[in-house]
């Protein structure tokens, strides 16, 4: 289904900044190289669920609506929302229920097509994988374990993937360039520009499959 908002505002995207780079103390003060914008980015994160549907379940939808900021797309979740109920690409019951507007993969990835904002699904088999993806200026949507990625075992559920969240930024030591870990926006916790270190992340994310969704255009 067409849908106008997303086809006219795809018209005049074009990538806005240049990838950024930075030294940066992190949470714990370690001093890193910081790959990415993830403090620009920060502006495009917020609690999913703001939308006229009443749906919570967004976290999916919220993260295409960053990627889409990241392009230039002036969309907001409401926008994402409905572009995904008439495509029939997230969830919707009756009555409502929590996982209203949830989403897939796949979903992400024709929603983000309709939108000319190309990406394609794929597996990560290494926190390398992503880095070099982030580091290459692409828009990176990943699926993780909310449970390990929150410390809270009422969201581990059997550990899977079940919540998406956007990468914005990568940390790397400034002695040997190891990962130290990734700047995240979680429309879940509601949290901007949040630092996850490389161990959270192996469980959280490559451990509960390392799914993720990648735009084929660069920033």
């Amino acid at each position: 289904m067409e849908n106008n908002f997303f086809s006219d505002a795809a018209e005049d995207t074009q990538p806005f900044r240049e990838i950024h780079t930075s030294i940066e103390i992190l949470p714990d003060g370690k001093e890193a190289v910081i790959i990415g914008s993830p403090h620009g980015d920060a502006a495009f994160s917020h609690y999913q669920g703001d939308n006229s549907y009443g749906y919570t379940g967004t976290c999916g939808l919220c993260s295409v609506e960053c990627v889409l900021k990241e392009f230039g797309v002036h969309a907001n979740e409401d926008d994402v929302v409905r572009y995904a109920v008439d495509c029939g690409l997230c969830d919707v019951s009756e009555p409502r229920s929590e996982m209203d507007g949830g989403t897939t993969f796949e979903a992400i990835e024709k929603i983000l097509d309709g939108c000319r904002i190309p990406s394609h699904c794929e597996i990560a088999e290494s926190l390398e994988d992503v880095a070099a993806d982030i580091e290459a200026g692409h828009g990176v949507i990943i699926g993780v374990n909310s449970g390990v990625l929150w410390n809270n075992a009422n969201f581990y559920e059997s550990g899977q993937p079940n919540h998406f969240v956007t990468i914005t930024g990568v940390a790397r030591d400034t002695a040997d360039g190891n990962i130290i870990g990734f700047y995240i926006n979680d429309s879940g916790n509601g949290k901007a520009a949040d630092f996850i270190d490389a161990d959270t992340m192996q469980v959280a994310f490559l451990e509960a499959g390392g799914g993720c969704v990648v735009t084929d255009v660069i920033r």
